[in-house]
C-alpha cells in the first residue's frame, strides 16, 4: 500500500469498478510570544501577555495578528480586616481584558482550488472549483473583558464562582451561498461584529457532613445574550438573497440585522386560522389583517438562546452506599417547531400521517382550531404559529453504588469489591413536543458494573 495513502477507511466498500479516495491539507502557523507574572505578598497579582501569531489560512496579505490579554486579581482574604475571619476561606475578585484569534476552519478557503478529473474527457471538463478563494481573508479576533469573584466560607462547605463577560468579535466568519451555477457552493467572508454578554456562575454547598452520612449539592448557570453591532455588504446581500426565496419559507431562515440577536427567530406575526374559512391570518407590519403571507412582514418572534441553562447535581453518601443524580435544564428559550409545519399539517393526508391532521383541523365555518383546512395545500409558511417556548428539565444521568466492607473482604482475599448501576436519559420534561422523525428514538441506558481487587 502507498504509504501516502493514510484514508484506508474509505476502502472498507466502494463501487465495481469505483477506487477510495480521500483529501488531505496542510496549513502552517508561526508566533512569537512572551508574558510577565507578578504577586505581591499573596494579595495582589497580575499577568501580562501578548503575542504575533501568523496564519497560511488567511489572506496573503492579512495573515498576521497582535493578540495580547492582562489580567489582575485581589485576594481579600488576605487583608488586615478579614485575615482573621475564621468562617471565610477565600474571597478573590479579578478582572481580565485581552485580544484573541480564531483560525478554526479548514485550510484554503483563501485560496481558490480546483479538483482534476481524469476519469472520462468527451464533452467533460478537465477541472472544476472545489473552493472559490477570498484573498482579503482577516483574522476574527474577539476582544474579551471579563470580572469575577471566587467565594469560600464555612470551612469550603459552600463555594461559589461567578464571571460576568463582555466579549466583542470582529471580523465574523461566515460561509456565504452563491449560485450552483458558479461551480461552488459557497465562500467564506468576514461579516461583521458579534457582541455576546452574560454572566455564568458555579456553586457547590455540603448541606450535611456526619460520620455516616454526606449531602452535596452543586448548580451552575449560564445566561447569555448575543447581538449583531455591525454587518458587512456581503451580509446584507444575502439577507436580499434569503428573502428572495419567497416560494420556499417554510422554515424561519436565518436573517442578520444590526441590533439583533444572531439567533433571532424572524417570521410574519400569525393570528391564528380563520375561523370562517379555515385560512391563516397574518398582521402586517401596517396593523393590517391579511391571508397574504410577505417576507416584508417579518417580525423577531423570538430568540433560540435561552435565559438560563446549566446543570443540578446532588451527591449522597450513607455508610457505603452513593447515589449521584445529574440534571440538566434550559429555559427562557424559544424555537421554530418546523416539524408541526412540514409533517403535520403539510402532511399528505392519503399516506400514514399524524393524526392531528384529521382531528385538530378547521372542518366547519366556526371551528377554531390550530391547524388549516386540510383541502387547502398551499405550503404553510414561517410564522409565529409555529414558535414554542423551549423549556426542558431533565434527568441525565443516575448512579447507584455499594461498596463491601474491608474488613469482610480480607477474610476471602479481596481487598475491595465495588457494585454499582448507572443510568443515562430516564426522563425529559419539556414545553416543545419532540418529533422524532427519522432520528434515532429517545433511549434510556442502563449500565452494572462490578470492580473487584486481589
Amino acid at each position: 500500500m502507498d504509504e501516502r495513502f493514510n484514508e484506508v477507511q474509505f476502502a472498507a466498500t466502494y463501487l465495481d469498478g469505483g477506487r477510495p479516495g480521500g483529501s488531505e491539507g496542510t496549513d502552517r502557523m508561526v508566533g512569537f510570544f512572551g508574558n510577565i507574572n507578578y504577586s505581591y505578598d499573596n494579595r495582589y497579582f497580575a499577568d501580562f501577555s501578548g503575542r504575533i501569531d501568523g496564519s497560511s489560512k488567511y489572506g496573503k496579505d492579512k495573515r498576521f495578528a497582535p493578540l495580547w490579554s492582562v489580567g489582575v486579581g485581589w485576594n481579600l482574604n488576605n487583608e488586615s480586616f478579614l485575615k482573621n475571619a475564621a468562617w471565610l476561606s477565600r474571597l478573590t475578585v479579578r478582572g481580565s481584558i485581552g485580544l484573541t484569534g480564531n483560525q478554526n476552519f479548514d485550510p484554503y478557503v483563501a485560496r481558490t482550488t480546483l479538483e482534476y478529473k481524469d476519469g472520462f474527457y468527451y464533452q467533460s471538463l478537465g477541472s472544476s472549483f472545489i473552493t472559490y478563494g477570498n484573498d482579503k481573508l482577516e483574522w476574527q479576533r474577539s476582544q474579551k473583558r471579563n470580572i469575577g469573584l471566587d467565594l469560600e466560607v464555612m470551612q469550603r462547605r459552600l463555594t461559589v464562582r461567578f464571571d460576568y463577560y463582555n466579549d466583542l468579535t470582529s471580523g465574523l466568519l461566515l460561509p456565504v451561498s452563491v449560485a450552483p451555477s458558479l461551480g461552488f457552493s459557497s465562500y467564506t467572508e468576514n461579516f461583521g461584529e458579534q457582541r455576546n454578554k452574560g454572566y455564568e456562575f458555579d456553586l457547590n454547598a455540603v448541606i450535611i457532613r456526619k460520620k455516616n452520612f454526606d449531602w452535596a449539592v452543586n448548580v451552575s448557570g449560564t445566561h447569555n445574550e448575543n447581538s449583531i453591532e455591525k454587518i458587512s455588504n456581503a451580509l446584507r446581500a444575502l439577507n436580499d438573497e434569503s428573502n428572495a426565496l419567497e416560494t420556499d419559507q417554510t422554515k424561519a431562515i436565518a436573517m442578520y440585522e444590526e441590533g439583533e440577536s444572531l439567533n433571532a427567530i424572524k417570521v410574519v406575526r400569525s393570528l391564528g386560522i380563520n375561523p370562517a374559512n379555515g385560512k391563516e391570518l397574518y398582521l402586517t407590519r401596517e396593523g393590517k389583517i391579511t391571508e397574504e403571507w410577505d417576507y416584508r412582514d417579518k417580525i423577531v418572534a423570538g430568540c433560540t438562546d435561552a435565559k438560563l441553562e446549566g446543570n443540578i447535581g446532588t451527591n449522597v453518601i450513607w455508610k457505603n452506599f452513593s447515589l449521584n443524580l445529574l440534571f440538566n435544564y434550559s429555559f427562557g428559550g424559544q424555537v421554530y417547531n418546523s416539524t408541526l409545519a412540514e409533517r403535520v399539517e403539510g402532511a399528505d393526508p392519503t399516506t400514514n400521517a399524524d393524526k392531528r391532521v384529521l382531528g385538530e383541523r378547521w372542518q366547519k365555518v366556526g371551528d377554531y382550531t390550530f391547524y388549516k383546512d386540510i383541502a387547502d395545500r398551499t405550503i404553510s409558511k414561517a410564522s409565529s404559529r409555529f414558535v414554542q417556548d423551549n423549556n426542558y428539565l431533565e434527568l441525565s444521568n443516575i448512579s447507584i453504588s455499594y461498596r463491601f466492607a474491608p474488613e469482610l473482604l480480607r477474610k476471602v482475599g479481596i481487598s475491595a469489591l465495588r457494585l454499582g448501576l448507572n443510568s443515562s436519559n430516564l426522563f425529559y420534561v419539556s414545553t416543545v413536543k419532540r418529533e422524532r422523525g427519522i432520528e434515532y428514538p429517545f433511549a434510556r441506558q442502563f449500565t452494572f458494573s462490578l470492580n473487584l481487587n486481589f
